[in-house]
């Protein structure tokens, strides 16, 4: 059993110099610590001053770099009087015995106010005995550890975490590190890391077997297929494991640029919107005026071709009237020409000749040459006047792209203005930073998905489900290996092959047992404390409301909810309860009692949901201790009248400026 008795707080962030101490209620009927405070002013404080005093370190979910640096966790004010001194002590009782852990850091009066130079000091006095450093971190670790920390101590964003184990199959760096504390509580770990021993030692008893000639031959080679595939299986898992710290990496970035965004909420649309323009719509509309200026000048080029099409017309019937003449005049010239041919025909008689004579007409002095020059010159005149393609000249089309390149225009000009007005209004430096945000959260969520595509072992050729086939292979040529007639002798490499893998298979069973096992007891405890708050559920379902819930385990204790065979959606509140549900079930089966401190953990809750957390909570450890603002529950209000039996220490944290809070009995 854990029970917190006080902490003190010595220049530690928003608290300046020695603060009242804060003595924790620890009666059992009245194990309530209620403190009050307005945002900002110092309750996350608290929660982080007790991480770091045991630990050294923070759970931070939002900022993986935020109270990491000596000046972070020292007050402002005291580093401005010079005062390079801060420490946090917590007094506790674990399994009746006395704790006093003192962590501090400082910097000698003779050395320059650097980070390199503070000087950071642990201490852990066990009922009067005194241990340093790594011997007393030893002796906290005893009562539990950093990574079990996380079922004890949270706040609201803390609590965010565990929704994302909310029916997720697809594991996030965050998701693995709440499964591996869930596993190392549940004492699984231990276990796998003894199977990983054991399948190396079946490798090198594997190998063994194969070089050993005394052994069956067919047997043999089977286990060199086995070996073959596990070399494979490596290949995969390292490519697994590249793919997952790729992801790590993509989701880190991910979150740095949402966090700009957290952090600048108040220019996020007009950020989201300059970046936009920069980088997707001014650059298409100058695209696109481009392409319309283009398709203008192409246009023009013909364009002369629309306006002379009917004089065109006209000169084509002149030229061809013109034409027609003196084809006339040349089949008239042609025929006089047969005729006097005739005539001169010394064999046609003078009757026939007179006759001929008749037809002969008149013409010109024109020759059949300077006819013939004339009518080529007007037929290639046709022939060009013909040739030109009026259709090209579509004057309706270039009329609508003419309007169409003003209008982007019009639009480039507005953009241009737009982007200006928002650069002055967020500033150049902050539209910069918020632009390159965006693009990382686009370019991240992007490399993330794909990274979980490839390891997703139900997905066909993705690098896991390989991984899986092959060890699935690998199963199936083990089974044949045992069900071959062992008439070939046992040499020693058989027999420490057959051994290895016994065990090996033993282990194997026992982690599968133990994390079913640990699941069906997380489930059923999840869902006796899920009916305590059910009537307080607001479930997106169009379900019967009397319909029968249940939580539902996946294989990375994640928890979801379902209605039957129908899976249900949480609100954002009811998500959160789910998650208290699941966070209070691990509890339960963990050795050893302990409080639970809460910072912030209201906020998503309507009061329906409130009013049932401030009924169950209390009762799931040694001591609640909530840190809340006024605006979860207003002191005299119905929330704190429903609390108020309960509560046995209460207090208040005030601010005096923006570097000074204090901590005041109520």
């Amino acid at each position: 059993m854990i029970i917190f008795d006080q902490l003190k707080l010595n220049n530690w962030i928003s608290f300046y110099g020695n603060q009242t101490p804060i003595v924790f209620a620890k009666d059992e009927k009245k194990n309530v610590t209620f403190i009050l405070a307005d945002n900002e002013v110092g309750k996350t404080s608290v929660l982080r001053g007790i991480q770091w005093c045991m630990f050294g370190k923070t759970h931070d979910p939002k900022d993986s770099k935020k109270y990491k640096k000596h000046f972070q966790r020292l007050n402002f004010q005291a580093a401005e009087e010079k005062n390079y001194s801060y420490s946090v002590e917590l007094k506790l009782l674990h399994n009746n015995k006395n704790y006093v852990i003192t962590r501090s850091a400082s910097i000698d009066s003779s050395l320059e106010p650097e980070e390199k130079n503070f000087k950071a000091e642990l201490t852990c006095i066990l009922e009067g005995k005194v241990f340093k450093e790594k011997k007393a971190q030893s002796k906290i670790n005893e009562i539990f550890d950093f990574n079990s920390s996380r079922f004890y101590l949270f706040d609201g964003e803390m609590l965010n975490e565990y929704e994302e184990l909310l029916v997720s199959e697809n594991i996030s760096d965050l998701s693995k590190k709440i499964k591996f504390s869930i596993e190392d509580l549940l004492q699984i770990t231990q276990l796998r890391h003894a199977r990983k021993s054991l399948q190396n030692l079946a490798k090198v008893a594997n190998e063994a077997f194969q070089s050993d000639e005394s052994n069956n031959a067919m047997a043999r080679e089977n286990a060199k297929k086995i070996h073959n595939l596990n070399i494979d299986i490596e290949s995969y898992q390292e490519q697994i494991d590249e793919l997952e710290h790729a992801r790590v990496e993509y989701q880190i970035e991910f979150d740095k640029a949402q966090d700009i965004f957290t952090r600048n909420s108040s220019e996020k649309i007009d950020g989201e919107r300059l970046a936009e323009i920069k980088s997707n719509y001014l650059p298409n509309c100058i695209s696109d005026i481009a392409t319309l200026e283009e398709q203008l000048a192409q246009h023009a080029k013909t364009s002369y071709l629309g306006i002379i099409d009917k004089f065109a017309i006209k000169t084509i019937d002149k030229l061809s009237s013109k034409r027609d003449a003196l084809n006339k005049k040349l089949k008239k010239i042609g025929n006089n020409k047969l005729y006097e041919d005739l005539i001169d025909n010394t064999d046609i008689s003078k009757e026939s000749k007179k006759v001929i004579h008749s037809y002969i007409t008149k013409t010109s002095n024109q020759n059949t040459e300077t006819l013939e020059d004339e009518i080529y010159k007007i037929n290639t005149k046709i022939k060009s006047l013909e040739s030109l393609d009026h259709r090209s000249a579509n004057l309706p089309l270039m009329l609508k792209i003419y309007n169409d390149l003003a209008s982007k225009r019009e639009s480039k000009i507005s953009l241009e203005n737009e982007q200006k007005n928002l650069l002055d209004k967020i500033g150049k430096d902050k539209s910069t930073i918020i632009a390159e945000a965006s693009k990382s959260m686009k370019l991240n969520s992007g490399l993330i998905a794909r990274t979980s595509l490839q390891l997703n072992p139900d997905e066909p050729g993705t690098v896991a489900n390989k991984k899986m086939e092959l060890e699935e292979h690998v199963r199936l040529l083990e089974n044949n290996y045992k069900s071959m007639p062992k008439d070939f002798g046992e040499s020693l490499s058989s027999v420490t092959l057959d051994i290895t893998q016994q065990y090996k298979d033993f282990f194997e069973e026992i982690v599968n047992q133990r994390v079913s096992n640990a699941k069906n007891q997380i489930e059923t405890n999840a869902n006796a404390i899920y009916e305590q708050l059910r009537e307080y559920k607001e479930i997106d379902s169009k379900d019967d409301e009397n319909s029968t819930l249940k939580l539902v385990i996946n294989d990375n204790y994640g928890i979801g909810i379902k209605s039957g065979k129908k899976e249900l959606t949480a609100s954002a509140g009811g998500s959160q309860i789910v998650a208290l549900s699941l966070i209070f079930s691990l509890r339960d089966i963990l050795e050893s009692r302990a409080p639970i401190l809460m910072d912030t953990p209201m906020a998503r809750l309507d009061t329906k949901y409130r009013k049932g957390l401030l009924e169950v909570a209390p009762n799931q450890g040694t001591q609640f201790i909530l840190l809340v603002h006024d605006g979860e529950i207003d002191p005299e209000s119905a929330l704190h009248t429903l609390i108020r039996p309960r509560i046995g220490k209460s207090y208040k944290l005030k601010k005096e400026n923006t570097r000074h809070s204090e901590v005041e009995s109520d």
